[in-house]
């Protein structure tokens, strides 16, 4: 069976945690190093997506928004044709 790795912020151990993917549960340092060297384990993808997003620093602020019809521009140099 494969161990699931969740990745969080808070650094404090036996503490209710959020973990990146959205989770909350209870921390533990010993069970974490535990379940990485005594068998397979993989990292929470979800996790790993929260903290390569984090890691882009994308601004805050909505895209402008945009016309909801696109208008086609008057064509120009046309009239000589």
């Amino acid at each position: 069976m494969t161990c699931i790795i969740h990745r969080t912020y808070t650094m404090s151990d036996h503490v209710t945690v959020r973990t990146l993917c959205g989770l909350t549960m209870y921390s533990d340092h010993t069970a974490t190093r535990q379940a990485k060297q005594s068998g397979p384990w993989e990292s929470c993808p979800l996790c790993e997506t929260a903290l390569l997003l984090d890691s882009l620093q994308l601004p805050d602020t909505p895209p402008p928004r945009r016309p909801r019809h696109w208008i086609q521009p008057p064509l120009e140099g046309m009239e000589t044709t």
